[in-house]
């Protein structure tokens, strides 16, 4: 519910200066072409025309999405939120005394990676170890892709962000190309300098979103994949009193 809240948010900014920018861009008439040698980094992206300023907004706000990812997954992506200790002590407890019925409100009212997987296991008691294995196992699974999803948005702004510096790098070529075709004499650096700092600095930025979001996409899925074996192992203790015992 927070993440679909934080999206509103964010949506509702990038309309927002979506509209400023073209109410910029139409007042002015004429973007002017300013020299990005010359201008700090965010103040040349402000001047240097509509298309540039769209370009690193998209790179800003894959940015802005990577950064909340990877605080809300290091808040709820880690043992004390997943498998509460307390918890544990307090399901085992209750399969022990047989009180089944207790551990299943338990579980459902105290949401979890654990507990989720209890609740689908607890009511195939009656049917035998087998049937409780099997429901155990299809919960994990589904638990675990569901951690997996999450974190895979880190993979999608990892990708995003280079294609997006590419865009940039490409748009920005095109510039310093154009501005030699129109020219009736040989360019001066200079005025190709600001074509060709605009692709560096959007492949430059392109780069500083996606370095970052990959480290922390690979820590994150390390992290599911070490947490969804921990849980696969715990849950098969608890659930080991229902295995058949060898004559």
């Amino acid at each position: 519910m927070h993440r679909k809240r934080a999206f509103v948010v964010l949506s509702v900014v990038g309309l927002l200066a979506f509209a400023a920018g073209l109410a910029w861009a139409q007042e002015e008439g004429e973007t002017p072409q300013v020299n990005a040698v010359d201008l700090p980094l965010f103040t040349f992206m402000f001047m240097n025309g509509f298309s540039n300023f769209m370009q690193f907004f998209a790179l800003t706000l894959a940015s802005v999405a990577m950064l909340a990812l990877t605080i809300e997954h290091m808040i709820n992506i880690r043992r004390d939120k997943l498998i509460p200790p307390e918890l544990v002590g307090e399901i085992e407890a209750l399969l022990e005394d047989e009180e089944y019925g207790e551990a299943l409100d338990l579980c459902e009212a105290e949401r979890c990676y654990l507990t989720n997987v209890m609740a689908a296991a607890i009511p195939r008691i009656g049917g035998g170890f087998e049937a409780v294995n099997e429901a155990a196992q299809g919960a994990l699974d589904q638990e675990g892709a569901k951690l997996l999803q999450k974190v895979s948005w880190l993979s999608f702004c990892s990708a995003i962000a280079p294609l997006l510096g590419l865009l940039g790098t490409i748009i920005g070529m095109i510039s310093a190309f154009g501005e030699i075709a129109r020219l009736t004499t040989s360019p001066k650096p200079a005025q190709l300098a600001n074509g060709i700092s605009t692709a560096l600095y959007t492949t430059a930025f392109g780069l500083v979103v996606a370095i970052p979001a990959t480290l922390s996409f690979f820590f994150f899925r390390y992290r599911v994949f070490k947490l969804s074996l921990e849980v696969s192992n715990l849950v098969g203790d608890l659930l080991e009193r229902f295995r058949p015992q060898a004559e």
